[in-house]
């Protein structure tokens, strides 16, 4: 019978490659810190973006019906909130008309919000939403600026003309110096107040005004 010996030396690790591999656990494992520092906000930001998205989408569902229009420039004889468009007093119609869309009134608070949802549907209050919306928006400016988070100003049911030197509000419980943006051709961003002045620009849309909740 065979036998086979292991010389020493022969396997095993030595004190470099020790030194490589612990080194690279390390790295690994600040990596992981830096990611698990702040979990909570990271997913609150991540649903934010997702519940702004599914508003967009009920955005473009609406203007497919109603001949590529939003509900703030369609007459309420016609199912729009034009109505509102002019006094921020009431924000919250123009996402209100999306109840059977959206279904929950969830999707209208960002998670960071201090704001609450509406119990239901029929006692919504601009205090129940978290995103302001443009009410000059046309489905025909894909690249115009449709909703975002609130923080951009401190105000509150208002309509204000949105210019591109407008900047995020730190302290307002939403994302600190930036926010997430809703396009009109349905996709989302977070942007920092420069990123927000160029969207801006680049959006063509003349009049910019936009309804704060």
């Amino acid at each position: 019978m065979k036998v086979n010996y292991v010389r020493p030396g022969t396997h095993g690790l030595t004190k470099i490659e020790l030194l490589v591999i612990v080194g690279m656990v390390m790295l690994l494992l600040s990596i992981l810190a830096v990611w698990l520092a702040h979990p909570k906000q990271r997913l609150s930001e991540m649903t934010c973006a997702i519940r702004l998205q599914r508003i967009g989408t009920a955005f473009e569902g609406y203007a497919s019906e109603h001949g590529g229009a939003y509900p703030m420039t369609v007459s309420p004889t016609n199912g729009g909130t034009s109505e509102y468009a002019d006094s921020g007093r009431d924000t919250y119609k123009h996402f209100e008309i999306f109840s059977n869309s959206l279904a929950l009134t969830e999707f209208l608070v960002c998670p960071q919000d201090s704001r609450k949802p509406a119990v239901n549907w029929q006692n919504m209050a601009n205090s129940n939403v978290s995103y302001f919306v443009s009410v000059d928006a046309k489905s025909t400016m894909p690249a115009a600026i449709l909703a975002g988070d609130r923080n951009v100003t401190t105000k509150s049911s208002d309509v204000i003309t949105f210019q591109s030197g407008l900047k995020w509000v730190d302290g307002m419980g939403l994302h600190g110096a930036s926010g997430h943006v809703l396009f009109a051709d349905g996709h989302v961003e977070m942007l920092d107040s420069m990123a927000l002045s160029n969207a801006i620009q680049r959006g063509g849309n003349p009049t910019n005004r936009i309804a704060v909740p």
